[in-house]
C-alpha cells in the first residue's frame, strides 16, 4: 500500500474546520440568529395634525349638510291674519269690537275660525242681527282659547269658544270638514295659518252662536 504524505498543517487546518461545524455533544451548531429588522421611524406629527384637520373638515361638511330645525312663525297671529287678504273683514269686525288685542297676546293662545269676506257678503239674516245686535259674542264664538293645527281640530267634535258655547264640527266622508250646525255647514276653505301665538282656520260662512 502506498502513503500519501500530507503536511501537519493541512492536517490541522481540517480538523479546525470539522469541530466548527459541530457542538460539543456532536451536534450541529446553531445557525446565527439573523439581524434584526431596524425600527421604523416615528411618524410625523405634522402628518397626525393634517389627518385631524382633513377629518374635522369632512365633519363640517357633515354637519353643514344637515338641514336646520325649522324655526317656528316669529309674527303674531293678527300680524299674520293682516297678511291674509281672506281674513280682511274678519279682522275689521274684531277691531271694530275691541277684540283684536286677544290676537296679540304673548300669554294666551287662540285659534280663530275665520268666516272669509265672502261669507260676511253672504250673511244669513240671523248672523245680520246677531253682528247687529251683539257683535263681540258672534265674534267670540269664531276664536278657541287653544292653538289647534287642523289635526288637533279633526280629533274634536265641538270646539270650546271664548264665548262659552262649543262650536260643533262634522267630518264628512273622512275628509270634509264642517263647522257649525248641520243647517249652516260651513266649509272648511284654507287651514293652518300660523301665528306665534296662534292658529286661523278659514270657512265659508259666519256661524250664529
Amino acid at each position: 500500500m502506498k502513503f500519501v504524505h500530507v503536511p501537519l498543517a493541512t492536517l490541522i487546518t481540517i480538523a479546525l474546520a470539522a469541530c466548527a461545524g459541530k457542538s460539543t455533544d456532536g451536534s450541529e451548531a446553531p445557525a446565527e440568529p439573523a439581524p434584526e429588522a431596524a425600527p421604523a421611524a416615528p411618524a410625523d406629527p405634522g402628518d397626525e395634525a393634517e389627518d385631524g384637520e382633513d377629518e374635522a373638515d369632512e365633519g363640517d361638511e357633515a354637519a353643514a349638510e344637515e338641514p336646520a330645525d325649522e324655526a317656528g312663525p316669529t309674527q303674531n297671529l293678527l300680524e299674520v291674519l293682516k297678511k291674509t287678504p281672506e281674513a280682511s273683514r274678519f279682522l275689521a269686525e274684531l277691531e271694530s269690537a275691541g277684540l283684536a288685542k286677544r290676537l296679540l297676546s304673548v300669554d294666551e293662545d287662540t285659534t280663530a275660525i275665520i268666516p272669509s269676506n265672502a261669507a260676511f257678503d253672504n250673511m244669513s239674516k240671523a248672523a245680520q242681527a246677531k253682528l247687529k245686535k251683539d257683535p263681540a259674542g258672534l265674534l267670540q264664538y269664531h276664536l278657541v282659547p287653544e292653538k289647534m293645527d287642523l289635526e288637533r281640530v279633526m280629533d274634536h267634535r265641538g270646539l270650546p269658544t271664548l264665548l262659552g258655547q262649543d262650536m260643533p264640527i262634522r267630518i264628512v266622508e273622512g275628509t270634509t270638514l264642517y263647522f257649525g250646525t248641520e243647517k249652516e255647514n260651513a266649509k272648511l276653505v284654507e287651514s293652518n295659518i300660523a301665528g306665534s301665538n296662534g292658529m286661523a282656520h278659514i270657512i265659508d260662512k259666519v256661524l250664529v252662536p
